[in-house]
């Protein structure tokens, strides 16, 4: 066995009694990798109780970190060939805590450097509380420009530019028939001779040059009342402050001392908070990108991660100073860390993971109604797939059960494709409103300003409830494939296959497996921070509990292999 020793508070220490006798178990809940650990109360006497208790009494007066920081803990092994620290974390003051006497105390051990010991962390950082810190400066945030478009409107507002544009075009007629009868006037006085007309010639010249003058004057009403139209009935472009999510959890990972690293590319969509208030009419003014509201999914760091975990079927993992969060599909990243060899065995209880199996998936972003186009353009929102036996004669003898209904909380964005029939109308008029000025020397471009709205974020209103992840590309627009992959249907083919039953090679279905195998501190410290391993015919496995008293050789384990045992099931998949 190898020798041990202790550290606390980085002094070394005598004062843990005996700790052979300590059962850890590790457990590995929601397909985590790395583990979570409980262990009996471990009993600390002498110089670490003393420690214990002064940090407690120290903290009544602020001498001392006291109870709500644990003390640093640490185990070193050594051999005759090596020295290295099996174990880092610290004493807990406030989880199972307890003073025997003024020389013996009992508490337990908290590891860390863990994704649990960060989660927890996560769950009380909200973002605004960063934002508070000056973590998010303006320059972090994205502008996404959006138009507003009520499509229940339309109609009334085609109406009125009709009724407009009829009553603009009747005025300037007449002010060209006007001109007209002027001129006509004047060319029939001339004919007549000049001796005798002149008054005449001279009145009839003044009347055709403020015929003239008053039709200029009315070109320019005419076009600044149809650019006041052009404003009224076709709302501005305005900007909504978001944020990208990989930039949102890197400024939080480094807040909390790691790096953060994720292949997903939805990582890179635009988080977009709901909004209360009309966007900015221009890019790089001030605003808040990121989710401050209760209703907001993605307020916390916690939330944030669980959030993403849900579209990507994924899980976390700390691996040095980086924090990744990887799709459990993208197999290359979690078996290249795989290290541990599992001994044979002859004696293992076996079951299938039938038990796992849900009749219905289900995969669901939110609508909202305070923007009818979640509603009106639902394609996409939903998925759903129904597990089902290939044949049955009897469908009361099926034993498939169970919902995984997963609702992610967030909307998404419609993109603006193409023009609108009030829009089709209004750019008509733009381009001759643009014509008449350029005609007359100025730089009138309003035509542009309407054909470019395509590809942007389409709302019913300039507020919403509901917060938003929106795709976009280089040019700031939401690319015209969103629907394809921005999707219920897309986020099962892609992530969530890998719990399927019936594609993807089966790869939902494990063997389980109970058995009692040769263990050591070397197996423990391997397993706590990366339970996957890889058999010899390249099958995936990985540990689901161990149960070891330190002192002995030997250890109780519950583990898994990914290995298809049933080909009897098929699958319907509905889109919603």
């Amino acid at each position: 066995m190898n020798n041990v020793s202790f550290k606390i508070d980085g002094q070394p220490s005598e004062g843990v009694k005996d700790w052979i006798n300590t059962t850890l178990l590790a457990t590995w809940p929601n397909d985590n990798v790395q583990a979570q650990i409980s262990t009996t109360t471990m009993t600390f006497v002498e110089d670490a109780a003393e420690k214990l208790r002064a940090n407690r009494i120290g903290g009544a007066n602020g001498s001392t970190p006291g109870v709500f920081v644990g003390l640093p803990f640490e185990m070193n092994l050594t051999d005759p060939t090596s020295n290295f620290s099996a174990f880092r974390g610290r004493i807990s003051q406030t989880e199972g805590y307890k003073e025997i006497s003024p020389v013996e105390v009992e508490a337990k051990i908290i590891r860390d450097d863990n994704v649990f010991t960060i989660n927890e962390r996560a769950k009380g950082t909200t973002f605004s509380l960063l934002a508070d810190e000056g973590l998010f400066p303006n320059s972090m945030y994205t502008d996404v420009p959006y138009v507003v478009e009520d499509p229940d409107k339309e109609f009334i507002q085609l109406l009125m530019l009709s009724i407009s544009a009829y009553l603009m075009i009747q005025q300037l007629i007449q002010t060209a028939d006007k001109i007209a009868n002027q001129v006509v006037s004047i060319a029939a006085t001339l004919g007549g001779g000049i001796t005798g007309s002149l008054a005449a010639l001279i009145q009839a010249g003044a009347i055709l040059l403020l015929n003239v003058a008053l039709a200029a004057l009315q070109v320019i009403y005419l076009v600044q009342l149809g650019k006041d139209i052009i404003a009224f009935i076709i709302s501005d472009v305005r900007y909504h402050k978001g944020i990208k999510i990989r930039t949102a959890l890197e400024v939080a990972m480094t807040k909390f001392g790691y790096e953060f690293e994720g292949s997903m590319p939805e990582l890179d969509y635009i988080y977009l908070p709901s909004k209360d208030a009309k966007g900015n009419k221009q890019t790089g003014q001030p605003g808040v990108g990121i989710p401050t509201k209760q209703q907001d999914v993605g307020k916390t760091v916690f939330t944030m991660l669980q959030l993403m975990g849900k579209i990507g079927y994924a899980k976390t993992v700390v691996l040095g100073n980086k924090f990744h969060l990887e799709p459990l599909i993208n197999t290359a990243f979690w078996n290249q860390q795989a290290s541990w060899v599992k001994p044979d065995v002859l004696n293992e209880t076996w079951v299938g993971n039938s038990d796992e199996l849900k009749m219905l998936n289900s995969l669901n972003f939110a609508s909202d109604q305070s923007d009818k186009y979640t509603i009106r353009q639902y394609d996409g929102t939903g998925f759903d797939v129904v597990t089902t036996h290939v044949s049955v004669t009897n469908p009361k003898d099926v034993d498939i059960k169970g919902t995984d209904i997963i609702d992610f909380g967030i909307a998404r964005g419609a993109r603006k494709n193409g023009l609108t029939d009030i829009e089709l109308a209004v750019l008509q008029v733009a381009t001759a409103i643009d014509n008449v000025v350029n005609f007359f020397g100025g730089d009138s471009d309003l035509a542009s300003g309407i054909s470019g709205r395509v590809g942007m974020l389409r709302l019913s209103e300039d507020t919403f409830n509901t917060a938003k992840i929106i795709p976009l590309n280089a040019a700031g627009k939401i690319p015209a494939n969103h629907r394809q992959i921005w999707s219920s249907e897309y986020l099962w083919d892609t992530y969530h296959v890998e719990k399927s039953f019936v594609d993807n090679g089966r790869s939902g279905q494990f063997e389980l497996y109970e058995a009692e195998i040769p263990f050591g501190m070397q197996d423990f410290l391997t397993l706590i921070d990366y339970n996957r391993f890889v058999l010899p015919t390249g099958e995936q496995g990985r540990v689901d509990f161990i149960e070891w008293e330190v002192g002995k050789d030997k250890a109780k384990i519950k583990y898994r292999i990914q290995r298809p045992y049933d080909a009897t099931l098929k699958e319907t998949k509905t889109a919603a």
